[in-house]
């Protein structure tokens, strides 16, 4: 048997803390008064602050073109297209667009977009009235970054693309300054990415006959490459067509060069990691250039990837490209709804910048065949150099500028540049 264990005393449970007394209320504080400038620093998204959601800007090296830019600079990179994945149409002069879209163009006007043709100093240039929007399969919304390019800066480049009325107002004319001097401080500041020169572009849904085509519209305020300038614009613009199930795929990649475009069969583009098309912009000039297959991608300078997030040299900036857009069923872009508004009368304005933003050229007008006698036919009293120089044969006037763009690189003094470009100036929108 167990021994008897001896009754043990009883514990019994620790009593609660009595509550402690209720805190009076607190008096109410006194409003703040802040000054003008003291409010306008508390609003500013572009000032420094933890309760900020955007990032603090990033200022990148400024550059300054060389004295031989106007003729290097068209040069290479008439070399560049000329040794690219597209077939280049004209790089024409803006007097001249009118003439192709009503001469070779078989489809109407794009549908998505309303303009008028309006006369100015610089040519002929669409007016933007209106638009439209256009059916997105299954009913959906159409989202800019779906298939928008991968663009590659150089690693000088210090202008990019920004809101029209970045300076506060629809205006463009006094984005940049008269001169490469002139550096206003109200005039867009080289070098600067974020606050009001933050990362924005424009986005539009066209129809194009049987294609669909993406309009992705960068405005820039300065161009400093060939010669400066105020007011600059690149337009890269994807062709969706139906394949054999009726899904819309990618077709073509159209790119905005010289007031000319370049057309690549999607296929021929070289594609980053997400699938996006890597197009590379020229330095000051901002043309661009897709790359092909085996090109090789330079990793320093800014690269904006398709879904709007950014790299400088390889290093993430926490800098993103944000889109502008009208249409109504459009996805991740803000909708200027108020017509009235300086964003969306700046971004009407800048829109109507090269006309094909406005109203897409239709791939049948880049026809190897006959793209060159089209030419030919249409400015034989101002290409006559032209003709002597390849007539029917582009190859001829290729292999001259590939050799003048190498001995440019090389700073060869002996190129007559003068001369060449008189050649193919008026042909290439020079």
């Amino acid at each position: 048997m167990l021994p008897i264990q001896p009754n043990q005393p009883s514990q019994s449970a620790p009593k609660p803390p009595k509550p402690a007394p209720p805190e009076p209320p607190l008096a109410p504080k006194p409003p703040v008064s802040l000054s003008k400038d003291q409010a306008a620093d508390v609003l500013d998204v572009g000032k420094k602050s933890k309760l900020s959601l955007e990032p603090d800007p990033i200022v990148v090296p400024t550059w300054t073109p060389p004295d031989e830019a106007p003729a290097a600079t068209l040069y290479r990179e008439l070399g560049k297209a000329a040794e690219g994945p597209g077939e280049m149409f004209n790089m024409m002069s803006k007097k001249h667009l009118e003439d192709v879209r009503g001469k070779y163009e078989e489809d109407p006007r794009a549908l998505g977009v309303q303009y008028d043709m309006v006369d100015t100093a610089d040519g002929p240039r669409a007016k933007v009235t209106g638009f439209q929007d256009i059916s997105a399969p299954d009913c959906g919304q159409w989202d800019p970054t779906q298939y928008a390019p991968h663009y590659v800066f150089d690693r000088q480049e210090d202008a990019f693309p920004v809101r029209p009325d970045f300076d506060g107002n629809a205006s463009t004319s006094d984005n940049g300054g008269a001169t490469l001097k002139d550096t206003g401080s109200d005039h867009y500041q080289d070098g600067v990415i974020g606050g009001k020169q933050s990362l924005n572009a424009a986005f539009v849904v066209q129809q194009k006959g049987e294609y669909t085509v993406l309009t992705y519209s960068n405005y820039y305020a300065t161009n400093k490459g060939a010669h400066y300038h105020k007011n600059d614009y690149s337009t890269a613009q994807v062709y969706l067509k139906p394949n054999e199930e009726g899904k819309l795929e990618p077709a073509y990649l159209a790119t905005s060069w010289h007031y000319g475009t370049v057309l690549t069969p999607w296929k021929d583009v070289q594609k980053d990691a997400q699938g996006h098309p890597i197009v590379g912009v020229g330095l000051g000039t901002h043309s661009l250039q897709p790359y092909g297959q085996n090109d090789t991608v330079p990793q320093d300078g800014l690269h904006v990837m398709g879904d709007g997030s950014t790299t400088l040299n390889g290093a993430p900036t926490g800098q993103r490209l944000t889109y502008d857009a009208f249409q109504t069923n459009v996805a991740n872009a803000t909708i200027l709804t108020d017509p009235d508004s300086d964003r969306a009368v700046a971004r009407r304005t800048t829109l109507g910048y090269g006309w094909a933003a406005a109203d897409p050229l239709h791939p049948s007008t880049f026809n190897n065949d006959n793209t060159w006698d089209q030419v030919d036919d249409r400015l034989s009293d101002d290409l006559e150099a032209v003709e002597e120089h390849g007539g029917g044969n582009v190859e001829a006037l290729q292999d001259e500028i590939r050799a003048n763009a190498a001995k440019v690189e090389k700073d060869d003094q002996d190129v007559p540049k003068k001369s060449f470009l008189e050649k193919v100036g008026d042909f290439f929108g020079l």
